[in-house]
């Protein structure tokens, strides 16, 4: 059985448990691809690596969570709490943030290109020159 169909068989409130009481926090490297978790709390749940593609995480609370180097692209993470998460390497190409939060968000080498970012608050969000952000959708070029 693949980790898809695993995760297939198993409720948001389950994997919201399982993240919650491993008290190692081991990254999941699961594929995840078009999951939804829409409203899950996955604070500081480790998905380093996981494949998300696709997958609805609107309103979900990722506040200080480990998405170092997933694939998220394409997904949707509308009003999405990803305050203090660690998004470095993330290939976000193509995912809605729109009216999230990425207060404080290491978002160094991840890609963020053709990501919508309408609405989203990351002022004090943590870029630098491995960012890609040459094709994003915000208040300046929508």
């Amino acid at each position: 059985m693949t980790d898809y169909q695993r995760l297939d068989t198993i409720s948001a409130e389950e994997i919201e448990q399982n993240a919650l009481d491993d008290s190692d926090n081991q990254p999941i490297h699961l594929d995840l691809k078009g999951i939804d978790l829409s409203g899950a709390n996955l604070r500081e749940v480790n998905l380093e690596g996981a494949n998300l593609e696709g997958a609805n995480l609107n309103q979900t609370n990722l506040r200080g969570a480990n998405l170092d180097d997933p694939n998220l692209e394409g997904a949707h993470f509308d009003g999405a709490n990803l305050v203090d998460a660690n998004l470095r390497g993330s290939s976000l190409i193509g995912a809605d943030l729109s009216g999230s939060y990425l207060d404080c968000a290491d978002l160094r080498g991840a890609n963020l290109d053709g990501a919508y970012l309408l609405g989203t608050n990351w002022e004090v969000a943590i870029i630098d020159e491995t960012t890609n952000m040459e094709y994003i959708i915000d208040e300046d070029n929508y």
